[in-house]
């Protein structure tokens, strides 16, 4: 093999070694986060404001609709989830006013 066939073999390698896919389920769900808050903050560090509050609370809700597919007998969870419902909801309602 030339040397030109190994770098991007070596590129591809690095690069699917840090892959999300490879990534802890916290790591993925900072990553979703951080894309929610950067897509709709204000302003540079903007992380409470009620659309990224709105959008971080939206990024919970799916992760634990995710966790309550898989186990729907755990009550701590769905009552954890239907308080950040309930949440999200508040805020919506403030932003439509």
């Amino acid at each position: 093999m030339s040397q030109a066939q190994v770098q991007p073999d070596k590129r591809d390698a690095v690069r699917r070694a840090l892959s999300l896919r490879n990534g802890a389920q916290w790591e993925i769900n900072q990553y979703n986060r951080q894309q929610a808050i950067a897509q709709f903050q204000r302003f540079e560090n903007d992380t409470g404001s009620t659309e990224v509050q709105v959008a971080v609370l939206t990024e919970k809700i799916n992760n634990l609709h995710g966790h309550m597919t898989r186990h729907h007998k755990d009550k701590s969870s769905q009552y954890g989830l239907q308080k950040l419902m309930i949440r999200r909801r508040r805020l919506l309602q403030y932003l439509s006013k």
